[in-house]
């Protein structure tokens, strides 16, 4: 058997946690309800900040990116039904009145930059604001539509750049409430001569 000296306390948020329950077992059991509830409410919030931390740590890849990309998907889908939709009056291959709609340059290619194809889905909408009878209220092919598509885009890409400063502060919380825990931890077991592993 060995005991943990009071000032050497485990570096991991689980190690922190496991220490936390054995001496709160340990002073439940000595009959010190004080100082027991005292480590259960550090533990606490060392908890829930490490929970929160490690699912922001996660969050790009399950949830930002893939909303970023249904995002651009679907203005995708709206400016090829667009594109069809505006055919029969502004013909089928470019010509200047295609300009008006957004397709500049000689070419109806969607751009290949995620910076193009926003600006192009703004002048598709605002032809079509300009253009009523163009829309499509069926079909969704309406100026309201892209600006709900360009308000989803924008949020999503808002909500992805603004991630790191997120677990950034994420991080910092649970480092505050891990100090304040190993704080508490040192004073019981400092009082309790340490922790016999």
């Amino acid at each position: 058997m060995s005991f943990m000296p009071h000032h050497r306390l485990p570096e991991t948020v689980d190690g922190l946690a496991d220490t936390a329950l054995r001496l709160i077992s340990r002073l439940v059991g000595e009959g010190r309800l004080d100082q027991a509830l005292g480590v259960r409410q550090a533990l606490e919030p060392a908890l829930i900040r490490h929970r929160e931390y490690m699912a922001l740590r996660g969050e790009p890849a399950r949830i930002l990116v893939p909303a970023v990309h249904r995002a651009e998907t679907a203005a995708l889908r709206f400016i090829g039904q667009c594109k069809g939709r505006l055919r029969p009056g502004l013909g089928h291959r470019w010509n200047p009145r295609w300009a008006a709609a957004g397709f500049e340059g000689g070419s109806l290619a969607v751009p290949g930059s995620a910076r193009g194809r926003k600006e192009l889905l703004g002048k598709l909408r605002d032809y079509l604001r300009a253009h009523p009878e163009m829309e499509d209220p069926g079909a969704q092919l309406t100026a309201s539509r892209a600006d709900q598509l360009l308000e989803s885009l924008q949020a999503a890409r808002n909500t992805l750049r603004g991630h790191p400063s997120r677990q950034q502060a994420a991080r910092t919380a649970r480092r505050k409430a891990c100090s304040g825990l190993r704080k508490l931890l040192r004073q019981a077991l400092g009082r309790s001569g340490g922790l016999v592993l």
